[in-house]
């Protein structure tokens, strides 16, 4: 073959490769955003390895991961449509809801409609083992992180603060492995989370510090389950963490993916039916996936989307008439 003829025959594999994967491209009809939060948290893994998950196994709809800020960003996002899925906390869907928290700026979110149950999350305080926090009311005075400002975990613990009359010096507001950084190197006293046991960022800093973990009493929990009836005790059973040689009772959330009102029945339900369907690949992304369960979504607080109903009667589960818009 001489040199022009193989120019020619390169080119044509050339242009057959790209109008191939143009076309598999153009093949998914429906392209959706998901919102997840800064590197490092569960919803980005999470969030991430969902969307590859429902591409790699949908025919005709892919799901592209976008970072945000997290909960609170996620639903403005779907309630101005600049994305159309989101990671979020049950709370954080309430607090969308009932717009009293300055993050609403006064608007309720109504396009928020759940479409999968994740996780619980557990509301975990951590501190060096060398300057402990072992009481809730120790932060009082001193300096802590409580992740992204106004970010689920942020909105939470200050309203657990403002609960229990806690006041601390300073609130340190940073990404989740910033604000894990942040304790272990000494500039804020303590750090909250709001993860599904063992988070591991907060592993990768038990293998060089040893790690406090507060447990919060049952006048304190009591206090706070009535104020914010969307959390619920719970335990980080012990051996999650170095820290944590006993349980420590704490208030779980759950977490969700929602999505926009908008959204058609047709593709809500595909979603759905392709997650339940690829259950063993998605806990290969995160073992907290397991939660992943039909009857989880008796957790809601919200409505669900008409997609997710239509599976849930396909499968013979009995929708609440307060989840039905």
């Amino acid at each position: 073959m001489n040199k022009k003829s193989f120019k020619l025959v390169t080119l044509g594999l050339a242009l057959i490769s790209f109008f191939t994967i143009n076309e598999i491209a153009l093949s998914k009809t429906n392209r959706l955003a998901i919102g997840t939060s800064t590197p490092g948290g569960n919803y980005y893994l999470v969030g991430g390895g969902w969307s590859n998950v429902i591409t790699n196994n949908s025919p005709d709809i892919e799901v592209t991961a976008e970072v945000t800020g997290g909960s609170t960003a996620n639903l403005t996002m779907i309630q101005t449509g600049k994305i159309d899925i989101g990671v979020t906390m049950g709370s954080t869907i309430i607090e969308s809801i009932e717009a009293k928290e300055a993050w609403t700026q006064g608007k309720p979110k109504d396009k928020i409609r759940i479409l999968l149950p994740l996780y619980p999350s557990a509301f975990t305080i951590y501190s060096l083992e060398k300057y402990p926090i072992k009481d809730i009311n120790e932060i009082h005075g001193k300096k802590v992180g409580t992740g992204n400002l106004g970010a689920g975990v942020d909105s939470i613990a200050k309203s657990i603060f403002k609960e229990l009359n806690i006041t601390p010096k300073q609130i340190h507001n940073d990404s989740h492995n910033n604000t894990v950084g942040a304790v272990g190197d000494e500039i804020i006293d303590a750090g909250i989370s709001f993860q599904y046991p063992p988070y591991p960022a907060l592993l990768d800093l038990e293998s060089s510090k040893n790690i406090f973990y507060t447990s919060l009493t049952e006048d304190e929990l009591n206090k706070i389950v009535t104020k914010l009836p969307f959390l619920s005790k719970g335990t980080i059973p012990k051996g999650s963490y170095k820290g944590a040689s006993e349980d420590i009772n704490t208030v779980i959330d759950w977490n969700w993916l929602v999505c926009s009102a908008d959204m058609s029945e047709e593709v809500v339900y595909n979603l759905v039916k392709t997650t339940f369907e690829n259950k063993d690949t998605l806990l290969t992304v995160n073992k907290a996936l397991e939660n992943i369960q039909p009857e989880n979504y008796t957790y809601a607080k919200s409505k669900l989307h008409p997609g997710v109903i239509k599976y849930l009667k396909e499968i013979n589960i009995v929708v609440p008439n307060e989840l039905i818009p």
